[in-house]
């Protein structure tokens, strides 16, 4: 109660810092039950996410979606780096999701470049539409690149990838 109180009398930013001082000396306590069981489903949860925005990325797809997919992969991607550190045989199953997260980023980084052309003052410029094309073949070539990936990736089912990070934590 008295934290509270103070609370309401510091500066915003010191309030903040007090809230999470408490809460992390609350945390101090709490065990999952079951934690391999826990861990694992969390696990299984993005990467089913993953898959299914995956079958929303088209080749002709807007971009919404590929940013979608990539956020999946990026949270995957750190499980995959966490197992590793618990496991060496997870190193070979991280490195490709590394890779498919770079892919995706650089759809993203064109996909931005993309819009900010269309946008631009300098969108009637006579270069502009070069430039705008030669966005938009790279952006193609890496979208083939990801699906195919990607599909390669994903070939697993969730269940399977839980069964195994339960496998692979202490």
């Amino acid at each position: 109660m008295l934290a509270a109180k103070r609370n309401e009398q510091a500066p915003p930013a010191e309030a903040a810092i007090e809230r999470l001082r408490l809460l992390r000396e609350e945390a101090r306590g709490w065990r999952a039950e079951h934690p391999r069981r826990t861990a694992a489903e969390g696990v299984e949860r993005v990467y089913r996410d993953g898959r299914r925005q995956r079958e929303n990325c088209g080749l002709e797809s807007a971009s919404a979606p590929w940013h979608e997919w990539r956020k999946s992969v990026k949270y995957h991607g750190y499980h995959a780096q966490l197992l590793q550190k618990l496991h060496p045989v997870a190193k070979a199953y991280a490195e490709p999701w590394d890779r498919l997260g770079k892919l995706l980023g650089d759809e993203h980084d064109l996909s931005v470049l993309d819009q900010r052309l269309v946008e631009s003052e300098l969108s009637q410029h006579p270069s502009a539409g070069i430039v705008a094309d030669a966005v938009r073949q790279r952006r193609a070539v890496i979208r083939r690149k990801a699906s195919r990936l990607g599909k390669q990736l994903y070939r697993p089912s969730s269940r399977a990838v839980r069964r195994v990070v339960r496998e692979l934590l202490p």
